[in-house]
């Protein structure tokens, strides 16, 4: 093998002829448009190739190439006179009767690292599937784009557990996929005949820019590794009624809204000396409609990551959160989803939005991130 990139687990599993344990079985695939073999193509295209029996697609959120927008479930629809059944919206799991048709399901998805990355539940949800019908499961392992190494935020209460949270682990837990589906099949006794195939010159200190491998955006809006790296903080900010960004060039990188004075956010954040990062006043416009402030002028803040193994995006994210709040307490809200706080569900701790309601401490606030 070539040493000068990480090869992901598809790869190994093709080039160690692993692929060979699939030749007289009933095969089912949960990939999306990251499920690409750096050489061959996308693994339905392979497994196509190779002459498998392939009997049903599976898709997270956004769909099979990748294209639905954040938050819109789909239907099943057809790829190449294959059926793939949606496993976001009114399904979030396997059917039943389609598993019970299956001796093997492949599962190879690219991961952000983030709990609240709904794949991470999908995971969960398909090895659950494939314990409960005695299906075996390979899991192809690929690169956390935050590197191994960062554990940061609060422990997810069970009582919060839901799709954007699914199991107790950290926000950011710091495992690749591969491991992430050992734990879950460990810690929750999910009993599945689970096989991780491992990548080859992956590193623990390995941010995905210093795997080799070409950046495929894993969601519409992750559009770079940038993205991907403010993501666990900014990606809080979709539990209140500020902007993170969605309908902008720099989702999650950008965040605001017609209600903030930028340069007034600014002085205050830049007040806080957050390590490894810098902010800019910014004005933008949403310019999708099913966004925050769709076409209304916004101000707020750019994020600049200056040295990303000082930044901790969590602490970042809650804080800047916590100075909004405190400066516009009128006009500031937490949204609501059936019932329950989308943040609590986010961040995993409801204590933590308490805090931030009742001006807390900041420095209490922090003291929760580093209960775990």
């Amino acid at each position: 093998m070539n040493s000068g990139r990480v090869h992901v687990g598809f790869e190994v599993f093709i080039e160690e002829g692993l692929i060979e344990d699939l030749r007289s079985k009933r095969v089912g695939i949960v990939t999306n448009h990251t499920g690409m073999h750096p050489k061959y193509g996308h693994i339905v295209d392979v497994f196509r190739k190779e002459g498998l029996n392939i009997v049903a697609l599976f898709a997270p959120e956004h769909g099979l190439q990748g294209n639905f927008p954040a938050g819109i479930g789909f239907t099943d629809y057809e790829y190449h006179g294959l059926i793939v059944y949606s496993l976001y919206g009114q399904r979030l799991r396997p059917p039943d009767n389609i598993m019970r048709k299956l001796d093997v399901i492949v599962f190879d998805i690219q991961d952000v690292g983030v709990r609240f990355y709904t794949y991470v539940s999908t995971l969960f949800y398909v090895i659950e599937s494939a314990g409960h019908n005695n299906v075996e499961l390979f899991v192809l392992d690929r690169p956390n784009p935050l590197s191994g190494f960062i554990v940061e935020g609060p422990l997810l209460k069970s009582n919060l557990r839901s799709f954007v949270g699914v199991w107790d682990i950290p926000l950011r837990y710091g495992m690749t996929i591969g491991e992430l589906a050992k734990f879950f099949n460990s810690e929750a006794g999910l009993n599945a005949n689970l096989h991780v195939v491992g990548m080859k010159g992956w590193r623990r200190n390995m941010w995905f820019d210093d795997t080799g491998l070409p950046w495929i955006s894993p969601s519409p809006t992750m559009k770079s590794m940038n993205t991907a790296i403010v993501y666990p903080g900014s990606g809080l900010l979709e539990g209140t009624n500020v902007s993170e960004g969605r309908g902008t060039h720099k989702p999650f990188e950008i965040i605001g809204a017609p209600w903030i004075n930028k340069n007034v956010l600014v002085d205050e954040i830049s007040s806080f000396s957050f390590a490894g990062v810098e902010v800019e006043p910014i004005d933008f416009v949403p310019n999708n409609l099913s966004v925050k402030y769709a076409g209304e002028r916004c101000e707020g803040i750019f994020i600049r990551v200056k040295d990303r193994e000082k930044f901790r995006p969590v602490e970042f994210g809650l804080g800047v959160i916590w100075i909004i709040r405190r400066l516009y307490p009128n006009q500031f809200n937490f949204k609501l989803s059936n019932g329950k706080y989308y943040f609590d569900l986010l961040i995993g701790d409801e204590r933590i939005r308490s805090m931030i309601e009742s001006s807390t401490n900041f420095d209490n606030i922090i003291g929760i991130l580093n209960e775990n």
